[in-house]
C-alpha cells in the first residue's frame, strides 16, 4: 500500500491549483476513509447475510425424523459444528466475491477515465531541487 498512496495523492492533486494542494490531499484522505467504511460495511452485510442464509437452510436439513431415536450430545455438537464451518465458508466467499467485483469496477473506472502521464505528475511547473 505505502507503494501505491503517494501515486494516488500526486494523481488526486494533478491539475490542482499549488495553493490548492491541501484541500485536495484533505479530500482525498477523507474520501479514503469514508470508502474504506463504506466498503467494510457493505462486505461485513453480505458476509453475515450470507452466514445467517447458509445456518437456517443446513439446520432445517438437520432436524431429526418423528419418532426416531434423540441424536446424542457429541452428534449434535458435531453437527453444529459442520454447519457452523459451512456457514462460515459460504459467507466468505459470497463476501470475497463482491469484494472482487468491487475491485474490478474500480479497476474498469480507472483505466476508462483517469487519464494522467507519469511525466505529468512528475513536473509541476517549478524549478527543480537540487540536493548536494
Amino acid at each position: 500500500m505505502g507503494l501505491v498512496f503517494v501515486p494516488l495523492t500526486l494523481t488526486a492533486v494533478h491539475g490542482v491549483a499549488h495553493e490548492d494542494w491541501s484541500v485536495a490531499s484533505a479530500v482525498l484522505n477523507t474520501m479514503q476513509q469514508v470508502g474504506g467504511t463504506i466498503g467494510l460495511a457493505a462486505l461485513s452485510t453480505v458476509f453475515v447475510n450470507n452466514l445467517q442464509d447458509k445456518v437456517a437452510e443446513l439446520s432445517s436439513r438437520v432436524a431429526p425424523a418423528a419418532g426416531g431415536p434423540s441424536p446424542t450430545a457429541e452428534q449434535v455438537a458435531a453437527a453444529k459444528a459442520a454447519i457452523e464451518a459451512a456457514a462460515w465458508t459460504f459467507g466468505a466467499s459470497r463476501a470475497y466475491l463482491v469484494a472482487a467485483v468491487m475491485f474490478a469496477v474500480g479497476a474498469v473506472v480507472t483505466v476508462a477515465f483517469l487519464h494522467v502521464r507519469h511525466r505529468e505528475l512528475a513536473h509541476d511547473g517549478a524549478e527543480p531541487v537540487h540536493v548536494g
